[in-house]
């Protein structure tokens, strides 16, 4: 078996950001920098394990528009990611980051996804049960696009369970509840999708770790990330809070993403929890301090790993 990592981006899209000070609805604004680059949740799990020195496998499938797939292929094949991706007519949908460093704020503007067809979703299912055979960790990250049912998602994870697959889950609404029946190894919603989840206000990590433990089933790792005031990770009764360290925030567009990829490193590698929270909250913080994609210092990694504060939040008997 590889030892590796399969993402799994069901709506991918090329996202451009667009860095304008003060920006404003109804009036003219002027774009400082634009940056752009294939995206999808999954595509930016996947450009952050590629920098991991310890190099997993990395293999990424999902839907790709076969029309403008050109940017992907590149991307891929310089940062050594294999391409399982079924392509399906038509063109990948784009998606405009509007960030605003002066207020701190993120304006995502985003177009309708792919609509496979019955024959392409089929593909990928079998595509990814071969797939299993290979690679011990599956990571679904993202939205599905408006034509896919939240079913679909359990029919993925039941066939990576079938294998003895690990699988983390990192999508949020009927999605996310569909997914929970399935019991994967991890899952990792922010506060705001936790809050959704359970049709309640959550405020505060004393409250997110009592509802992050109570939809934890047992064995599950429950990773819920909170912005700059850190992630409460739940497992097996423990409740724990990860604080970062404070940085100047250029940009929060990947920061999940890159928590993400930690921790699926994490689970391929078998690393402690604690070693865990404390890489996955780096890659956050490292990912909120920069606008470019992935990660380019290591040196940074080590020096904000040293600094994130973890505390026991007590225990749940489960």
């Amino acid at each position: 078996m590889n030892n590796g990592i399969v993402t799994v981006t069901l709506n991918p899209a090329i996202d451009e950001t667009l860095d304008i000070p003060d920006f404003g609805v109804n009036r003219v604004n002027r774009v400082d920098a634009t940056v752009r680059y294939p995206g999808g949740k999954g595509i930016n799990v996947a450009r952050v394990l590629a920098d991991d020195p310890r190099r997993p496998g990395i293999a990424v499938t999902g839907f790709l528009g076969s029309e403008n797939d050109g940017v992907f292929r590149a991307m891929f094949h310089d940062c050594g990611i294999a391409d399982h991706f079924v392509r399906v007519p038509g063109r990948t949908r784009h998606g405009i980051k509007i960030l605003d460093r002066a207020a701190g704020t993120t304006t995502d503007i985003n177009y309708p996804g792919l609509e496979p067809t019955p024959d392409e979703c089929q593909a990928l299912l079998t595509r990814i049960e071969r797939l299993a055979d290979d690679y011990p960790v599956f990571v679904i990250s993202g939205s599905l696009s408006p034509s896919l049912p939240a079913g679909y998602i359990a029919e993925i994870i039941e066939l990576v369970q079938k294998k003895s697959g690990t699988v983390i889950v990192d999508t949020s609404g009927e999605a996310l509840k569909v997914a929970l029946r399935c019991r994967p190894d991890a899952i990792k919603p922010n506060i705001h999708e936790l809050a959704q989840l359970l049709q309640r206000e959550i405020t505060g990590a004393t409250e997110v770790a009592a509802a992050g433990q109570a939809i934890s089933a047992p064995g599950m790792l429950t990773a819920v990330s909170m912005g700059a005031e850190g992630a409460v990770f739940c497992h097996n009764g423990q409740q724990l809070l990860a604080i970062p360290p404070q940085v100047s925030a250029v940009s929060t567009v990947g920061a999940g993403d890159a928590m993400v990829a930690a921790i699926a490193a994490g689970l391929l590698y078998d690393d402690p929890l604690e070693a865990i929270m404390r890489r996955a909250t780096a890659f956050g913080a490292y990912s909120v301090g920069h606008i470019e994609q992935g990660i380019h210092d290591y040196t940074e990694i080590q020096a904000l790993e040293a600094q994130v504060e973890v505390k026991n939040m007590g225990s749940n008997g489960a």
